[in-house]
């Protein structure tokens, strides 16, 4: 309970379990993933404290369930396995042990028998997709030509199947490992470290495996900040390792299905030693929640849906509404309107190079700005800063910048005088001539005189014409709507006697 606590904190409302079913462990090499042929409607009794794997089984689901927090489970079956026997085995689960979801491979599993399924028709079907992990990492480390294929995975979504991105998983290296090693490092699995990918797309920044270099230690930091902000911006739903979000570190063994022991484990030691890191992906996952547009029902398409004169996503480069072109380009502006989610617009500036860069950011509206949310060295900002030059943005090397889009607080305090001050004007106005009327009995026309000026139609753009800058161009004052509130008023008042 005490872990589904912390879940629930972190922000977490989901968890994807590898295979619970019971599967054989001694095999030509020991197996305590249980991945491949098993007896898959049966809960493995050792995941269980008391031996009883179904109970166990039931116990988490609803525990999770009473925390808010969804359950996938994944099922690899195996290619031989028969197609109908499948399919039973899914609704099985769901029914018997209220299973949220799953995790499928569509070469094994009809995907269209599976969504045809009636009893599967509630149930969450997410599909294993590799270009997000390969992307980002290489993305991440400064490798050239990414920037597109960078643009349709942060865009990536479905309507009617799962999408889930990660860049660590239980599979390779944790997040920690990515950005400390450039190799991987499984002697101790028996293999004469032959086994695991050895393709990573790592970089060890500058130093393999644990270091007390500073400048080492703090372009790692920055780097797992970063792989944060590609991860949890993204479209499709962000999954993280557990164990990520404070440093969790495997020595390099991006193979840990043998090791029963601390290499495979979860230090939680590293949850008071890295606290900061902690609460930055805390704090980011409440940003994500918080702002719809991050979290669209479909894909976003880049087009101007709500007719707000920006499109509801967009690219950028160095060069404001200019997607990079160059090869070598390794810095990308992401501008998400919120007119359609009515939320407050984002812009989300990355900069993979080893070089600084400047970006010319979008204009906003009059009386809005750019607000500093977030940023590599310092997180989340607990109040966003407004920045300076709301024309450009420069941005440190490998590092990323949060901006949204907010009214400046300045201009609405003004907005507020202004308003404030028309009304005086009006009510100082209305005092004089009423007094006057009083004086030689016209009482009627000196509590009527001018009730118009309080009126939308007029209030409004008296406040802006009168307290602004009177202009005497006919057009302009069309524009602003003056002239339409001015033969308002005179249908309204009688101004002779």
């Amino acid at each position: 309970m005490k872990k589904l606590e912390y879940l629930k904190d972190l922000g977490i409302n989901q968890i994807h379990c590898m295979p619970v079913y019971e599967f054989e462990e001694c095999q030509i090499y020991r197996n305590y993933w249980g991945y491949g042929a098993g007896s898959y409607f049966a809960p493995k009794s050792a995941y269980s404290a008391d031996g009883d794997g179904a109970r166990g089984l039931k116990d988490m689901v609803k525990a999770c369930h009473r925390s808010g927090i969804e359950v996938v489970l994944e099922m690899p079956f195996c290619t031989a396995a028969d197609k109908m026997m499948m399919l039973e085995c899914l609704r099985y689960y769901v029914m018997e042990y209220h299973i949220d979801g799953f995790i499928l491979n569509p070469f094994v599993v009809s995907m269209e028998s599976v969504h045809a399924d009636p009893f599967l028709k509630n149930t969450k079907i997410m599909e294993h997709e590799l270009g997000f992990q390969t992307v980002m990492r290489r993305f991440l480390k400064g490798d050239e030509g990414m920037i597109h294929d960078v643009i349709y995975w942060l865009k990536h979504h479905s309507k009617e199947q799962g999408i889930f991105n990660y860049i660590t998983d239980q599979n390779g290296f944790t997040l920690n490992d990515l950005v400390s090693y450039d190799a991987k490092h499984n002697e101790e699995n028996g293999e004469h470290n032959q086994d695991g990918p050895d393709y990573n797309y790592s970089w060890n920044c500058g130093a393999e495996g644990p270091s007390r270099k500073k400048a080492v230690m703090e372009l790692r930091n920055h780097q797992i900040f970063n792989a944060f902000f590609l991860l949890f911006l993204a479209q499709g739903t962000p999954c993280m390792l557990a164990g990520d979000e404070f440093g969790n570190s495997q020595k390099g063994n991006n193979n840990v299905y043998c090791q029963d022991n601390p290499i495979g484990w979860t230090d939680w030691r590293g949850l008071e030693k890295k606290k900061e890191l902690h609460d930055f992906v805390k704090e980011l996952i409440a940003f994500r929640k918080s702002h719809p547009i991050l979290t669209p029902e479909r894909e976003l398409q880049g087009i101007d849906l709500s007719c707000c004169g920006v499109p509801d996503v967009s690219y950028h480069g160095e060069e404001a509404w200019q997607i990079p072109g160059e090869v070598s380009s390794r810095q990308l502006g992401v501008y998400y309107s919120g007119a359609q989610t009515k939320s407050e617009d984002c812009y989300v500036a990355y900069n993979m190079h080893w070089l600084e860069h400047v970006f010319a950011l979008p204009a906003l509206p009059k009386g809005y700005g750019w607000y500093v949310k977030a940023t590599t060295e310092r997180g989340m900002l607990d109040v966003p800063v407004l920045l300076k030059d709301q024309r450009k943005l420069e941005l440190k090397e490998r590092s990323v910048t949060v901006l949204t889009a907010e009214r400046i607080v300045e201009v609405e305090n003004e907005e507020k005088m202004k308003t404030l001050q028309h009304l005086q004007t009006i009510n100082h106005h209305k005092y004089l001539v009423m007094k006057e009327c009083f004086k030689v009995g016209l009482y009627r026309q000196g509590l009527l005189h001018d009730l118009s000026k309080y009126s939308p139609t007029e209030f409004l753009v008296g406040c802006r014409y009168y307290q602004g800058n009177r202009s005497p161009n006919n057009a302009e004052r069309e524009a602003t709507g003056y002239s339409k509130a001015w033969l308002h008023h005179k249908g309204r008042n009688k101004h002779q006697l």
